[in-house]
């Protein structure tokens, strides 16, 4: 499920988005976070859109779910 492209598609390169963000699904997402802490990187800032219009709707309560269970548990524990 991988919403962010769609959100923005002439705001931001996809280039830059694959460099610098941290999207995608779950297993991507866990991947890069991992690639940051091994670089000494302890805290991050997530952020998306929160606003009724994208956060509200099926896909953006699904893609929330999504990083509650599947990527901040496992980068919680490790």
């Amino acid at each position: 499920m991988e919403l962010w492209i769609h959100a923005f598609p002439a705001t931001l390169p996809p280039e830059f988005i694959d460099r610098f963000g941290v999207v995608g699904l779950p297993d991507r997402c866990i991947a890069k976070l991992s690639e940051l802490r091994s670089l000494g990187i302890d805290k991050v800032l997530l952020s998306g859109q929160f606003n009724e219009n994208v956060y509200g709707s099926p896909e953006g309560t699904a893609a929330r779910r999504l990083m509650e269970a599947e990527v901040l548990p496992v980068m919680q524990a490790g």
